[in-house]
């Protein structure tokens, strides 16, 4: 019968936990990298949205100003 010594075994149980914890670090900080850009992201939209506004603001202001004189 096929037998694998204890001391291999724990050797290949700690291999495997050791892959298991560096694939779920790289799983977190794929994670935190797609969080961060996707903060960065909304931040942009959020900058866009405010410049649109205040573009939209100047423009109506702009337009009733002519349309007063």
């Amino acid at each position: 019968m096929w037998f694998i010594p204890s001391s291999s075994f724990f050797i290949l149980h700690s291999s495997f936990f050791i892959l298991h914890s560096s694939f779920f670090t790289l799983h977190s900080s794929f994670f935190i990298l797609h969080s961060s850009l996707f903060i960065l992201h909304s931040s942009f939209f959020i900058l866009h949205s405010s410049f649109f506004i205040l573009h939209s603001s100047l423009f109506i202001f702009h337009s009733s100003f002519f349309t007063l004189h």
